[in-house]
């Protein structure tokens, strides 16, 4: 079994991907960052400090024209979360969903309360913006950048998405966890050869480890 999955609700979803998937007939799950969907037309999107037009990403209303088709599943990839925080003194940003934000005027982290309250705000209102614009409450998470700990997992299965997809690398077994499902990440337009190799360098016979 192979799922299709799409992240960050790209206009090219509608224009390139849906055609395809409705000729074969085959099921997709697309995540969306409910920011940048809120975003007015017209306006720009803040997208990881680059900044691109509102309408490189999909409508609302495009959406439920694909969810209408019944091939295509919406899964929750945060509402504000697809960015960097500051992690610590030296001034890394690092990723706001698995990162205690420190505050150099009080020398100080985020508590872990105020961590845990972050998340579940900010999944919660992702969850609810989805439901209210598809009639559905997404059932899935996919983590920016990949990146997750076992707070955010169980704040996840707390709001009613068990499913997770990661960036981790590899094909999943029938008895992989749901909450951390493995994805082989296809970019720069592969031809077949390169694509097929990709998926036999990543059978669990022949463990890799990269960094993203």
């Amino acid at each position: 079994a192979v799922l299709l999955s799409f992240d960050d609700g790209y206009a090219d979803n509608l224009t390139r991907v849906y055609p395809v998937l409705k000729l074969f007939g085959y099921p997709a799950v697309i995540a969306l960052v409910g920011s940048w969907m809120d975003a007015p037309a017209g306006t720009q999107v803040d997208y990881d400090g680059q900044k691109l037009p509102r309408e490189a990403f999909m409508s609302w209303a495009q959406v439920r024209e694909m969810v209408a088709s019944g091939l295509v599943e919406v899964a929750s990839h945060s509402y504000a979360l697809h960015h960097g925080v500051l992690g610590n003194p030296q001034g890394n940003r690092q990723p706001a969903a698995t990162t205690r934000i420190y505050d150099p005027a009080t020398g100080s982290y985020e508590s872990d309360a105020a961590y845990r309250a972050r998340i579940r705000d900010d999944l919660q209102r992702n969850l609810r913006l989805i439901e209210r614009e598809t009639g559905k409450a997404p059932r899935a998470m996919v983590w920016p950048y990949g990146r997750y700990n076992g707070a955010t997992q169980r704040i996840a299965r707390e709001l009613g998405m068990p499913l997770m997809l990661t960036l981790e690398g590899g094909v999943n077994a029938s008895d992989a966890p749901l909450d951390r499902i493995r994805r082989v990440i296809v970019e720069f337009n592969p031809d077949l050869g390169a694509f097929v190799d990709e998926v036999e360098r990543v059978w669990p016979e022949n463990p890799q480890r990269v960094v993203h």
